[in-house]
């Protein structure tokens, strides 16, 4: 008996097709929304074209603001007044911030930083924070927990003076957009913080009012109107998170971004952080200027006072002088378990008083070291022990691949060195171990105590401390030993008259080869654009 088939077959077909459909609808619908999407990489082109395009008007306007200055200079008005001609009046903001200028469009809310010599860079959003002074919520006022998925977060100026303000236990945060006055330290320990955008504090891009008076007088003048961006930028400027024994003790990730143009005086530690304990600190940028007096003591352009902890990626072009004691780019002063890695001093250093280096001041009773780290900034000391990576230590401590280019060019009272100012044993062991190291910078050996040394890596060396110094290098002139008051061929330290730099790349990377179960976290070494030797 014959069946007849052709319904089902259509029926059959009919699904087929449906099914067929939804699937190529799917896919039509991915392909246009989904984060690699036609809609998403149209809207990316097109802010990229806005983008290219603002950025040709600020390089525009500041080529004619810089050709209508009789020195070539760039003022304000005159930047404003090419902006106005090109995109009409209301479209821009240029506003002087110090040592450049920034350039904010009104309806993309971009702005565009243009420095000294007309460079143009940016963008950078303006960010628009729901909850600023409570970095217990995000950005759009949602709470956080504080933990690795949830930390905390500042977004603006107002988050970064609570959380120094919750640290230190006084002060103003704001609660519900209410000040709220605190009285009792949070030390953060467990927790973790973030930064997640660019902070300059001459900037009113950075706060998300720079005229607010409710967090009160942080700069010890009680009578300038108490406005957040003057009370940042003048008096004693930014009060350090940590400080009178209540150290911070949690996770602070900068997460590459900057804190530029920071401002701190006379108080008695200094430092983006004031005193830290058994903290991590990473991925940070900081420039300003911290000014201490003869009261001021571990004074650092990211920690004054360090008891145990870590710092690793941090970049300070942090101009610190003054008559403080224990001065450093990185910390001031430091002890117990310590490591610093991946860190950078770029600018100088001076002080009438005793114990600076480029990265740390003084290691005291640490266990620890120092690596894949560098000072740019020269170390100009009118005391003693002083040098471009630690100025003085009574330690058990490790200074492996680092390098100082930074001059130490003031004549103190003894040790002045390349990579090591002092190696002493007050209280510690002192036992300085100096491998993969070198020194570029001109070491001073002109003064009355020589006897008490100046050297191109270590200045000097005392008898009742070990200090070893194996695969390191220095340029002859630099000075005219490796470690005051002793014989070059005590130490492993090649003096040249011309360093072979692709040589002491292959020494310095065989060694990190054969110790590979030491060195996770240390560098291969390579020939930097400048044709010196640097970091991977």
């Amino acid at each position: 008996m014959r069946r007849n088939t052709q319904k089902g077959i259509t029926l059959v077909a009919l699904v087929v097709t449906i099914v067929v459909l939804l699937i190529l609808a799917s896919i039509t619908i991915g392909a246009v929304t989904s984060d690699n999407g036609i809609l998403r990489n149209a809207n990316d082109a097109k802010e990229q074209t806005e983008i290219a395009e603002e950025k040709e008007i600020v390089d525009r306007a500041t080529i004619q603001a810089m050709g209508n200055n009789s020195r070539g200079n760039i003022v304000e008005d005159e930047l404003q007044e090419q902006l106005d001609k090109i995109t009409g009046s209301g479209k821009t903001e240029a506003d002087d911030v110090g040592e450049e200028f920034e350039v904010a469009f009104t309806e993309s809310k971009r702005y565009y930083t243009v420095d000294k010599d007309g460079i143009v860079t940016g963008p950078q959003e303006i960010v628009e924070d729901k909850s600023p002074g409570d970095i217990t919520k995000d950005e759009n006022g949602d709470d956080l927990k504080g933990d690795e998925n949830q930390p905390y977060e500042i977004w603006c100026i107002e988050d970064l003076v609570a959380f120094s303000n919750m640290v230190n236990g006084s002060g103003i945060v704001i609660n519900n957009e209410k000040p709220v006055e605190i009285n009792t330290s949070t030390n953060f320990y467990g927790k973790t913080i973030e930064l997640r955008t660019n902070l300059n504090f001459k900037s009113k891009y950075s706060y998300a009012n720079s005229e607010r008076t409710d967090f009160g007088d942080i700069n010890g003048d009680a009578n300038d109107g108490n406005t957040l961006m003057n009370e940042m930028t003048t008096g004693t400027g930014f009060r350090p998170i940590g400080q009178d024994n209540k150290p911070f003790a949690g996770t602070f990730y900068g997460k590459g971004n900057n804190i530029d143009n920071i401002y701190e005086k006379d108080t008695s530690i200094l430092g983006f952080f004031g005193q830290i304990q058994n903290a991590t600190i990473c991925d940070l940028k900081i420039s300003g200027m911290v000014a201490c007096d003869e009261k001021s003591e571990d004074v650092g352009g990211i920690v004054g006072s360090m008891k145990g902890g870590k710092i690793k990626n941090c970049i300070v072009n942090v101009e610190l002088e003054g008559n403080g004691n224990r001065l450093g780019g990185i910390v001031g002063w430091a002890s117990d378990d310590l490591e610093i890695i991946n860190c950078v001093n770029l600018n100088t250093i001076t002080s009438s008083n005793s114990s600076a280096g480029g990265i740390v001041g003084m290691c005291e009773d640490v266990i620890g070291g120092i690596y894949n780290s560098y000072n740019m900034g020269e170390i100009k000391v009118r005391g003693s022990r002083s040098s471009g990576i630690v100025g003085s230590t009574n330690s058990n401590i490790e200074i492996i691949n680092v390098y100082n280019k930074g001059n130490v060019t003031e004549n103190g009272s003894f040790g002045r060195g390349g990579i090591l100012g002092s190696n002493t044993s007050v209280v510690g062991d002192g036992n300085v171990y100096i491998n993969n190291a070198y020194n570029l910078g001109n070491i001073i050996e002109d003064n009355l105590n020589w006897s008490y040394g100046a050297g191109a890596i270590c200045g000097y060396p005392s008898s009742t401390a070990t200090l070893t110094i194996e695969n390191s290098f220095y340029k002859k002139g630099t000075c005219s030993v490796a470690v005051g008051q002793r014989k070059d061929s005590l130490y492993g330290v090649t003096v040249l008259e011309k360093i072979d730099f692709e040589d002491m790349i292959k020494q310095f990377n065989e060694y990190k080869d054969s110790n590979e179960s030491q060195t996770s976290e240390w560098k291969y070494w390579k020939l930097g654009e400048d044709g010196y030797p640097t970091f991977e």
